[in-house]
């Protein structure tokens, strides 16, 4: 019997379907217990957007179509936890505010046993600091901002109280992004507003009243925050709603913002940040059985598709309101806002492991939270480190205040000695402004602006004169 072997070109024919079929590499699949939220492209593949929607705090996983996922950590911590009655250490809220002395700190570490003691001492615990006083339940701000009126705002660049509650930012930026009890944008930098733009346009697109009142629709009181990637600066705010009238809907459903900065404006002054919207709503407690310590709520679910913004408002819209003036492919999506979070996770990583960040291994105990104390050590240095200014200067307090003084200078007709450097209250900016700006202030009305320069010795009395009149700058300040 002769064997027929096959011809090249027969081969080829035989193995055309295989080598024109496409190559597609294994889908990017979420893990158990998280809902796929989005896909987009980063590092040349693409990635899935998953995140665990049965707790507030639910984590977020970036999972690439060929490699090891990034979980990234998010916190659920409410304003108001606990009523005044738990915190204090049950010596009691007026007596605590009215001592003389460090009355709670005398409590911790001389109430335990004395076979808990070490040394003359009891040991500080998670617990006990934790329930001493409540979290920043209030930022000062417009408690009636109802988003929208007379009232439209809880903060703002140009009111004397800022109402601020936190900010994110980088090292390279000169100004902060910073944020109110409501999540407003306080430094009217064009941000997307949370309740007025996002919450009232989605209202409406989805065929819902317009928001006027949001007082009456947000549970402000019941509102919370968090972190999003550790030590990161990243932040999330969380927005419950109230159940209204016109919905059908019988559970319960919030809004999450979170705020992720560019993590290296290279020189820019503003800071640049990337937001997410996202509503969920659940058959049972969501938001409430997290608060409650009851576990998760497995019925929550996505309501809608997230909403992504580079920075300012008009960079994206419910409904698509702006493909009117902004061309789709240029409008925000979540391929820039998930590079930007995987951006920041990187420049961080790298920015502490250079900088020789100190490494912690602290255990959790049935009284501490190791993890949580370590995430606190090293996050309060980030935010430090992205409060400064040209990378290591102090920010606001030491520039503004320098600045202050050589305005005292130049209104006291000091300009012929300021590059000679002979001007005390320009040296001693710093330390006279931030004790004493109100009297830096009447300093300034001493002397007129008009009047000549003071020359030599009789200049240098005439300033020692206003400063020892005003309080302003001391012997110890000008040696700063």
């Amino acid at each position: 019997m002769k064997l027929l072997l096959p011809t090249p070109s027969l081969l080829l024919l035989l193995l055309a379907p295989a080598l024109l079929a496409p190559q597609t590499s294994a889908a990017a699949t979420c893990p158990d217990g998280t809902t796929t939220l989005d896909s987009f492209e980063a590092d040349g593949k693409t990635w899935a957007a998953c995140e665990d929607l049965s707790q507030p705090g639910g984590g977020i996983a970036l999972v690439p179509d060929g490699g090891d996922l990034l979980w990234i950590p998010k916190t659920y911590e409410p304003f108001a936890p606990k009523p005044d009655s738990e915190y204090y250490l049950g010596l009691g809220k007026e007596t605590v505010l009215g001592a003389k002395w460090d009355m709670m700190g005398q409590h911790i570490l001389h109430s335990c046993d004395a076979d808990d003691k070490i040394g003359d001492f009891c040991e500080p615990t998670w617990a006990q600091v934790e329930q001493a006083v409540p979290v920043m339940r209030y930022s000062r701000g417009n408690k009636m901002a109802r988003g929208g009126g007379p009232q439209e705002w809880m903060c703002s660049p140009y009111a004397e109280e800022s109402g601020v509650r936190t900010f994110v930012g980088s090292r390279s930026a000169s100004v902060d992004a910073t944020f109110s009890d409501h999540a407003d944008d306080c430094t009217d930098n064009g941000f997307p507003r949370p309740q007025t733009y996002v919450m009232n346009l989605t209202a409406i697109a989805e065929g819902e009243p317009a928001i006027k009142d949001f007082i009456n629709y947000v549970n402000f009181t019941n509102m919370a925050d968090g972190l999003v990637g550790g030590v990161t600066p990243n932040v999330i705010f969380y927005f419950p709603i109230i159940p209204q009238n016109f919905s059908a809907w019988k559970g319960s459903r919030y809004w999450t913002m979170i705020a992720s900065p560019v993590p290296d404006m290279e020189g820019g002054r503003e800071q640049s940040v990337w937001f997410r919207f996202q509503q969920i709503v659940c058959a049972g407690k969501g938001m409430d059985s997290s608060a409650a310590g009851d576990g998760s709520d497995s019925s929550c679910k996505l309501k809608g598709a997230p909403q992504y913004y580079d920075t300012y408002w008009y960079s994206n819209s419910p409904a698509n309101i702006t493909n009117r003036w902004i061309r789709p492919e240029a409008m925000a999506n979540a391929s820039g806002f998930y590079n930007n979070m995987l951006a920041v996770q990187r420049y961080w990583d790298k920015t502490l492991e250079d900088e020789g960040m100190m490494q912690l291994s602290l255990p959790s105990t049935k009284a501490n939270n190791g993890s949580w104390l370590i995430t606190q050590a090293v996050h309060s240095i980030v935010r430090s480190m992205i409060s400064r200014d040209d990378t290591w200067h102090g920010r606001c307090v030491v520039l503004a205040c320098w600045l202050a003084g050589l305005l005292a200078c130049l209104l006291a007709g000091w300009l012929p000695h300021i590059c000679a450097n002979e001007c005390p209250l320009a040296r001693a900016g710093t330390a006279c402004c931030r004790a004493m700006a109100s009297r830096c202030r009447t300093a300034l009305r001493i002397r007129s602006p008009l009047a000549p320069p003071p020359h030599s010795s009789t200049g240098r009395s005439l300033t020692r004169k206003v400063s020892s009149t005003t309080g302003c700058c001391t012997t110890s300040a000008t040696t700063v």
